[in-house]
């Protein structure tokens, strides 16, 4: 069971690999685009994949699926997870890249979707995976090691993204209002 899960999520992420390859062409013949930061790009595929790694090497060794009692509402969970995610990449179209681009004039989605609560949907989805997919398949050694990095390089990402938003829109004035991740929260 274990190696299900984990191929479906594998599989997701080479999806949207595709997918980002196929929005990136597509703003590339709107607008001008550039990539804000290569090597953080770099860092997170590198990270993901370890991650990916992680869990498949402690869930052989280690890992146990939890109780059915757990492992349904954390199912519940991951499944909420991923409609946040396929709901993201849907609001955004086109302008949902792996990337953080730069592009000039960009248009901000903040009236559709979970755009109209939060500043960031698709990374509350992944936080979401980063904590709940370990915790399904047992593996308590990535979920902490995981999710400490991973929440490293979010915020190194979000301030990121935030910066690139800014200088091409009006985004801070659009999002002042809205919280990131849990409206009127966090």
């Amino acid at each position: 069971m274990n190696y299900l899960i984990l191929f479906f999520y594998i599989i997701q992420r080479l999806f949207e690999v595709w997918l980002n390859a196929k929005n990136e062409s597509k703003l590339k013949l709107k607008f001008k685009v550039n990539v804000v930061d290569l090597n953080e790009i770099k860092l997170l595929k590198l990270f993901h994949a370890l991650w990916f790694f992680m869990l498949l090497t402690e869930s052989v060794y280690h890992g146990k699926i939890p109780a059915l009692h757990w492992a349904i509402p954390i199912g519940i969970i991951l499944f909420l997870a991923q409609v946040i995610r396929f709901h993201t990449i849907k609001t955004l179209g086109p302008f949902w890249t792996v990337q953080v681009l730069k592009i000039e004039n960009q248009p901000i989605i903040s009236d559709r979707g979970l755009y109209r609560y939060i500043r960031h949907p698709n990374y509350l989805a992944v936080l979401l995976e980063f904590i709940f997919l370990p915790l399904l398949l047992g593996c308590c050694y990535t979920l902490v090691i995981g999710f400490v990095l991973k929440l490293i390089i979010l915020k190194k990402r979000i301030i990121l993204e935030e910066a690139t938003l800014s200088s091409t829109s009006s985004y801070q004035t659009i999002f002042k209002d809205k919280k990131r991740f849990i409206p009127k929260l966090f």
